[in-house]
């Protein structure tokens, strides 16, 4: 069953944007806010700070309108998941994005450095689309299943941590990947520190210290999309609400509605680690087999082409040369288990 660390990591992002809401609406600024989540493109008031926290609340607010899906990362998939590789792939992959709007969550929060230096942890990201590619002008707010996409808005959430492992602020770190064309992480990651803009209310960065932050995030995110999106996912959906008919809920009542949770990787993640340990505890072996590449050592993702003329891109989660599926002990084609938007 799905962990209380899941619904309190959740509820840890969920609190931030909360805050950031009311100090929004103290400022009269919330029906920008609302009208930046439908698409358009009202008039903000002057100043970085304001603008990106409307922006950042605009995204939180999307996800509270399409089904407040959240998708927990087990905690051993992550870690599989972030030291794979990939070749270069197509940003059409993303359409496959199982869900609407999702927010991303790490049980077992990331690690991370800040860019000010300080110690911090990754509690999760929105995702969101973008009607133009990152950087151009004109870049409205829509949904990650929108014909209109052309670029995929990552919101990551941090903590920033004192010497005693305290909290002491919280970093919304928005960046954009393109989803038309094709590259690799490294290169979407280059377009990214193109456009990325500090927060403001951050000391000025070195440009190593800004490079490191917008890579490590792109990197965690963009692996995680491509899981999410590939072939196969361990996805399962725990408690799914009711459909009720009846009167339309109040405002207040749809905020407060229990997210939708889903578990990514809770059924192979655990698997992966029991066979890793399986493997070290038989030893190498003097197969008489080619030799594998450094790349099949660990899980990588690998895109596949597939429909008329092969022009579709699908993308294949390849696991690493050492799993065989006796020492798996579960059955790597898991069964995408749907949910849609209200």
């Amino acid at each position: 069953m799905l962990g209380s660390q899941d619904i309190l990591v959740a509820e840890r992002v969920v609190r931030a944007l909360d805050g950031q809401e009311q100090r929004l609406r103290e400022a009269q600024l919330w029906p920008q806010v609302t009208a930046l989540a439908c698409g358009e493109l009202p008039a903000l008031p002057v100043g970085d700070r304001l603008q990106q926290a409307c922006g950042s609340a605009a995204v939180a607010l999307r996800w509270r309108r399409d089904g407040r899906v959240v998708c927990s990362m087990h905690p051993e998939l992550t870690a599989q998941i972030t030291a794979s590789t990939s070749e270069r792939f197509s940003g059409a992959v993303f359409a496959r994005l199982p869900y609407a709007n999702p927010l991303v969550v790490f049980p077992a929060p990331i690690p991370v450095t800040a860019p000010t230096g300080e110690p911090a942890r990754v509690l999760g990201f929105h995702l969101y689309g973008g009607t133009q590619a990152p950087g151009e002008q004109g870049r409205r707010l829509c949904g990650t299943h929108d014909p209109a996409l052309r670029s995929l808005g990552i919101m990551a959430v941090c903590e920033i941590l004192d010497s005693r492992g305290g909290v002491v602020d919280v970093d919304l770190t928005k960046i954009s990947v393109p989803a038309v064309g094709r590259f690799t992480i490294a290169e979407a990651t280059e377009a990214t520190l193109r456009t990325y803009q500090v927060d403001p209310r951050s000391a000025p960065l070195s440009r190593d210290r800004r490079s490191e932050w917008v890579t490590t995030m792109t990197g965690l995110a963009l692996n995680v999309l491509l899981y999410l999106c590939s072939r196969t996912p361990d996805l399962e959906e725990v408690g799914a609400r009711s459909r009720k008919t009846g009167k339309a809920k109040s405002v207040r009542a749809r905020k407060d509605a229990r997210p939708r949770m889903v578990r990514v990787g809770w059924r192979l993640g655990p698997a992966l680690t029991r066979a890793l340990a399986e493997r070290e505890r038989r030893g190498p072996t003097s197969g008489t087999g080619p030799a594998q590449s450094p790349q099949h050592r660990r899980c990588h993702f690998k895109t596949v082409w597939t429909g008329p003329g092969r022009e579709v891109p699908d993308v294949a989660f390849v696991l690493p040369y050492w799993t065989h599926r006796e020492l798996l002990d579960t059955d790597t084609a898991i069964t995408v288990i749907p949910v849609t938007a209200d």
